[in-house]
């Protein structure tokens, strides 16, 4: 494993530019593949000069940084969380058991679209697959009863995602809750209100990745004042989060929880060395609030949760 360095703790870590500008500079449906685009992106919005937040004993390394720490923009906007091993071993051991009752629905692409189907990025010597669920994707599905029942059976723990949302981001975490209640009150759709009730958080949608590597990408279809939130667990030895949009290198730790826009920023993760990784991505839809006329709100500021 490379060197690693810790952020000193008694300062958030900072770019120098506006995440909004930042955000209409991108453009539209921008998947972060374009090598040269990208590049020319660092040029204008430079990644953070982190030896300012190391600690004198870390200030020679270029290593991974393994403690939890904040990005906030020159706006005291917060465009990302950083939390290793915020899940416990127990909490971890639950989802990994519950995921596990997947392996039979988890699937690997059988024609190349596009990168996220692509065998390349799943080991080839393990079990492994992705599988993606909204409220209403897997209503027919002939998977629907093992889904159904790893919904049940996560109800706990992505109670907890949802606990850990309200804690980051309590404007998006109020207004998810105001789409669910729309959504159950809108008698046109009466026939997916048992699916939403069912539904065990305020995400509306889960992606499960089973032993897949992660390319650099963005996100299409999310919010840039928006949080995804990240989640690893199982057996694995070593795994890189990269966020080359900031400079940044996290050793993405088994328990790690990670929460901003993949839309604002490029990320990919390296694959593992040892053992197998379980990872679980918590998105929303602007489309969603849309149709429940439900304001996207606003970014969230570190003043505001520090006072």
């Amino acid at each position: 494993m490379p060197p690693t360095c810790t952020v000193h703790k008694q300062r958030e870590v900072q770019v120098e530019w506006d995440a909004e500008e930042y955000f209409r500079r991108l453009g539209k449906r921008n998947f972060g593949l374009q090598e040269d685009f990208d590049a020319s992106m660092l040029q204008r919005f430079p990644p953070i000069k982190l030896l300012q937040y190391l600690l004198p004993t870390n200030a020679m390394h270029s290593g991974v940084i393994t403690n939890p720490f904040v990005v906030t923009d020159i706006k005291d906007h917060i465009i990302l969380w950083f939390l290793p091993g915020i899940f416990t071993p127990s909490r971890q051991d639950a989802i990994m058991k519950v995921t596990n009752g997947l392996k039979l629905v988890l699937s690997k692409p059988k024609q190349v679209t596009g990168w996220r189907t692509d065998t390349k990025y799943y080991k080839s010597d393990a079990d492994g697959g992705i599988l993606n669920v909204l409220p209403a994707w897997h209503a027919q599905a002939h998977e629907a009863r093992p889904v159904q029942q790893w919904l049940r059976e996560s109800e706990t723990s992505f109670r907890l995602v949802d606990a850990l949302l309200a804690i980051v981001h309590p404007e998006l975490y109020r207004h998810s809750s105001a789409v669910r209640e729309q959504l159950l009150a809108d008698e046109e759709i009466m026939d997916l209100h048992e699916l939403i009730r069912a539904w065990p958080t305020l995400f509306t949608a889960i992606s499960v990745m089973y032993n897949r590597e992660t390319p650099f990408h963005r996100d299409s279809k999310s919010a840039p004042q928006w949080y995804d939130l990240f989640l690893s667990v199982s057996s694995y030895t070593d795994a890189i989060l990269e966020l080359p949009t900031l400079g940044i290198r996290a050793h993405y730790m088994p328990g790690t929880a990670t929460l901003f826009s993949g839309l604002l920023l490029r990320h990919g993760v390296s694959p593992v060395n040892q053992g197998d990784c379980i990872g679980y991505v918590f998105y929303m839809r602007p489309s969603v609030f849309h149709f429940a006329s439900i304001s996207l709100g606003k970014w969230v500021k570190y003043s505001s949760l520090s006072t």
